[in-house]
């Protein structure tokens, strides 16, 4: 069974799943458990492998926790703990071998007893050979309660103890317990051990395996196991913790009733260090121990952490009571439980053991004579790079040549050189498009390590594999079987290394990642407590897929803001600000309508709007990694769309977007509001378009005002839609020189240039630590802006902009990044939304503008007769007014009738944006549209019947005569040559 396969059977579905890894300390002997906590179990198990891979002993919580917490009481970071469990899904036990106090001599003993107590409650428990002893798992068929799990954990304690087994006591009753999966090795002793599966259990309903404890305890009078002497109540035990009947030790607890722990944690660590040397072995086996430790000797003026961590590592137990700790402290006669117990960490648990095992130190790991680890059965430490995938025979590396072993026929082996670097394969990618690519490093001679990526593929052709290593100066041997050499070693190490690792994960895009714990710039991910380094995706661009950087304090950049915006008339760039800083809160608006809005800059040069927007993307690192020039000799249209949907919710900067086309202003604006662009198909029929949706505000700066540009596109109704797609503000010219004429150039130079990427760490990490406490700030802005008519719902989006900077606003001000008047800044934002919308009114052609427009078009196009006529008609009439262009018209004076071609209507209305049906409804509402009833406006009709001017029939509309000559739209004039039809000029 595979790794993932096993954790999915016995670990609940539910939850953060969190890993456990045995790590050594960077300076010195000793080693300490590092948590980390995982939402999808695929990167749990693939970080589980990794670590496995490198040597180290890899645990996991069997039950899933809520994720890492902060504990006010201890005033650190958590992981594990009793009141952090989720969910449960299967009890466990630890049947070990050995010589530990209570284990088994043999593995068939401890397989016995296992079998013992499967057969006593009727179960088939899920059975794993751990390396040492056994692991039985009793797994439930859905996810329950941690209180579910103690009530059944302990009753299977008593039955356990009632039958006499030999079980590990700190495991069977420990909610947060961390054991072995399946899949990985064990490496206490010298030879590594597969934890491997021995035997599937079932899964039951939990209501079944309850009645199966209670059936084995009712029938054979099972007592409560005898826990703890009986010293009644808690109130008659004044030195009962408080975690429970079967909880582990809390020193916090044990501080209370023990007067040399007490002294220890109150003295901050600063006492004798025989007494605190005797502490620490109290301290150190109570649950999280070694971190209370640490915490509580950092009051003692020579404190280091490595140091105490080595001497956490080293501490050796022995008949080391609490009596003969308290001969070391002198508080024997001030512990009233002093031959009560046998360790004093009894005096934090609920419940006193009838024996205390002995307690488990972790031995350092053997070096030999040159201060490096020693490899433990296959591992291999090479170069000083731990490599536990190397081949156990036919490579070696001897200092200067990497060599491979050839046999000949008569069975003599030559070792050949084939490469003069020492380099090896580390891990395999998997690229967006599905490419795999090898991550390799290499030394270089003066002992620097170097990483690259070599395209999988190139394997395939030696000649490309070299030129590949050679731009990298690793360089192969100058002998025919060099490069086969090298790539048979490549492919050797690499099948291993499908065997022992997982792909190391890539990222696609920028931004959020992994459940909002992980906020991506470049190569960097921001995390509650730190940074990391990540891998970007081959996808991402070389320019974006880089460290975005810090440059400056955040102290200067703090005062060069306020210096810069907090003054009268600075508040769009006081937005555009809070504009920058909002896009990280796009996402947490959990809105499918919303998703960030580009704000438009427009107006003449010189006016301060691209640096404006420069210092608003620096908020997150060098601007010039969130710049792109988008003018007609810049980036391409497909390219910027590409490019934003890569970045995330990390904002972009079109800069002068002007002179664009159309149709590029309208696909622009729906892909920057809407989050997603337009679907593409390729050539060979695949979609070309992301695939994902994306969540950022974005800038836009552009000589052209945007909306009187849009309004002079052929789009008809889409024209407001597209309007309201950007955020314009119109600078005056003269804006800069009027609100900063204070500011130099030289100081806005060095900001831009120099401080930058510094304030967007504290943002970030108040935003992760408070995401519910921002959600609730988001609602209750919104719902002040409430839609109160049909304008205020067509510019949703113009409130979720200013509601998005508003809140970013009201954080930055809470973490004293900006000082600015917050308020006032919604209030112009407010305002503007207001001019905006009179903008549109102004430059914007409405419906009935359409109208007088088409009628405008019929001069000369219609036959103009006195009466109406039919092909019965015997006098064929002449037109009154001569044609200038294809009739698409017939107008009757006496007989008061007009017609015009449908054909015509959808002309016009396609070449001026205009949906048919909607000029329609105008010429209805004005009157001008005949209908019969019941009936559709048009009829088949010939313009041409009873006339000298030929014609066949076609679809026409009957108008309404009067209204169309009663002097509101067509006129009739008399001229020298007949009647002509002019249009209206009142």
């Amino acid at each position: 069974m595979r790794t993932q396969e096993f954790l999915e059977l016995v670990m609940p579905s539910a939850g953060m799943f969190t890993l456990a890894v045995r790590t050594p300390r960077r300076d010195g002997p000793g080693h300490y458990m590092k948590h980390s906590c995982y939402a999808e179990m695929e990167d749990f198990v693939a970080a589980a492998k990794r670590a496995d891979a490198t040597g180290t002993d890899v645990y996991y919580t069997v039950n899933t926790m809520k994720g890492r917490y902060y504990d006010e009481k201890e005033d650190r970071w958590r992981h594990r703990g009793k009141d952090n469990t989720a969910f449960c899904r299967s009890l466990f036990d630890d049947f070990d071998v050995g010589e530990k106090s209570v284990a088994y001599d043999t593995k068939p003993e401890a397989l016995a007893a296992v079998v013992k107590l499967a057969q006593a409650i009727k179960v088939t428990p899920t059975v794993v050979d751990s390396g040492g002893g056994y692991h039985s798992y009793i797994t439930m068929d859905e996810d329950f309660s941690r209180e579910e799990w103690e009530e059944l954990s302990a009753m299977k304690r008593d039955i356990s103890v009632h039958l006499g087994l030999k079980f590990d006591r700190n495991v069977d009753i420990d909610v947060s317990r961390i054991l072995r999966p399946v899949g990985l090795h064990n490496y206490k002793e010298e030879e590594p051990r597969p934890v491997k599966l021995l035997k599937q259990g079932k899964k039951y309903p939990i209501g079944v395996v309850r009645a199966k404890l209670q059936k084995f305890i009712k029938e054979n009078s099972v007592a409560p196991a005898p826990t703890r002497p009986d010293y009644g109540s808690k109130e008659a035990n004044p030195f009962a913790g408080a975690l429970g009947d079967h909880a582990p030790s809390d020193a916090y607890v044990v501080a209370e009733h023990c007067a040399a722990i007490r002294e220890f944690k109150e003295s901050s660590g600063n006492i004798p260090e025989p007494h605190w040397h005797s502490a620490i072995g109290v301290v150190k086996f109570c649950e999280n121990g070694e971190e209370i430790i640490h915490d509580w000797s950092k009051g003692y003026e020579g404190y280091s952490e490595d140091e105490t961590q080595r001497k956490i590592d080293n501490w050796q137990t022995g008949p080391t009571s609490c009596v003969s700790m308290d001969r070391h402290i002198g508080c024997m006669a001030t512990c009233p439980v002093a031959n009560k117990c046998s360790f004093p960490i009894h005096l934090g648990a609920t419940s006193f053991a009838p024996s205390v095992e002995t307690a488990k130190t972790v031995e350092p790991e053997e070096e030999d004579g040159e201060g490096e680890v020693k490899p433990r059965g296959g591992n291999h430490v090479i170069a000083g790079q731990l490599i536990p995938y190397w081949p156990d025979k036919g490579y070696k590396w001897n200092g200067v040549m990497l060599s491979k072993a050839h046999q000949d026929e008569d069975g003599v082996i030559t070792w050949k050189p084939f490469c003069k670097s020492f380099v090896y394969p580390i891990n395999r990618i998997k690229d967006g498009e599905g490419v795999w690519v090898i991550h390799w490093r290499a030394q270089e001679d003066n002992g620097d390590w170097r990483e690259f990526f070599m395209p999988m593929h190139e394997l395939a052709s030696t000649d490309l594999m070299a030129k590949t290593f050679a731009s990298h100066e690793v360089f192969l041997a100058r002998t025919r079987t060099a490069r086969n050499d090298m790539a048979e070693f490549t492919e050797t190490l690499i099948k291993t290394l499908q065997e022992w690792r997982q792909e190391t994960k890539t990222y696609k895009h920028l931004g959020w990642a992994e459940n909002y714990s992980k906020f991506l710039i470049g190569t960097t991910a921001i995390t509650l407590k730190g940074e990391e380094t990540i891998l970007c995706d081959s996808t991402l661009p070389g320019d974006a897929a880089v460290d975005f950087g810090q440059s400056g304090t955040l102290e200067e950049w703090v005062s060069n803001i306020n210096t810069l915006y907090n003054r009268p008339k600075a508040e769009p760039f006081q937005f555009a600000l809070c504009h920058s800083m909002g896009s990280i809160l796009v996402e947490l608006f959990g809105s499918s309508n919303w998703h960030g809005l580009p704000l438009a800059f427009t107006g003449a040069g010189g006016t301060g709007k691209t640096t404006a927007m420069k210092i608003a993307c620096g908020f997150y690192g060098n601007p010039s990694n969130m710049y792109r020039q988008t003018g007609e000799d810049g980036s391409t249209l497909m390219a910027v769309v590409r490019r934003i949907a890569l970045m995330g919710a990390v904002p972009m900067l079109l800069d002068e977007f002007s002179g664009r086309s159309p149709e590029e202003l309208t696909r622009t604006g729906y892909a920057l509001a809407n989050g997603r662009d337009k679907e593409r198909l390729k050539s060979n029929g695949e979609f070309a378009t992301m695939g994902n949706e994306w969540y950022k505000n974005s800038f836009v700066t552009s000589n052209d005002g945007i909306i009187e540009a849009i309004s002079k596109l052929p789009q008809g109704h889409k024209v407001e839609a597209t309007q309201l797609r950007f955020f314009e503000v119109q600078l005056p010219k003269g804006f800069r020189h009027a609100v900063f004429p204070d500011i130099s150039q030289v100081f806005i130079e060095h900001h831009v240039d120099h401080v930058y990427g510094t304030a967007c760490r504290p943002f970030i990490r108040f935003v992760m630590k408070n995401q519910q406490w921002v959600r609730r700030q988001i609602v209750a802005a919104r719902s002040k802006f409430n839609p109160k008519s049909d304008e205020d719902n067509k510019e949703r989006f113009y409130r979720d902009a200013i509601v998005t900077a508003l809140v970013a606003g009201k954080i930055a001000e809470k973490l004293g990044l900006i000082s600015f008047d917050v308020n006032a800044m919604k209030n112009w934002a407010v305002k503007h939304v207001e001019s905006m919308r009179e903008s549109r009114r102004e430059n914007n052609t409405d419906t009935s503008e359409h109208l007088a427009e088409f009628i405008s078009t019929l001069p000369g196009r219609l036959i103009v007769t006195r009466k109406l006529g039919d092909a019965r008609t015997k006098t064929v009439e002449h037109p009154i007014e001569q044609l200038r262009a294809p009739a698409v018209g017939r107008i009757c004076t006496e007989d008061k009738k007009a017609y015009i071609t449908s054909r015509c209507l959808a002309e016009f209305c396609k070449d001026a944006g205009v949906a048919p049906g909607t000029l329609k409804e105008e010429m209805d509402r004005v009157g001008l549209m005949v209908r019969t009833t019941g009936k559709e406006p048009s009829i088949r009709f010939s313009l041409g019947a009873g006339t000298t001017t030929p014609s066949s029939q076609t679809r026409c509309y009957e108008l309404s005569y009067q209204k169309l000559f009663g002097g509101t739209a067509l006129t009739l004039v008399k001229t020298e040559d007949g009647i002509e039809t002019k249009v209206e000029n009142n």
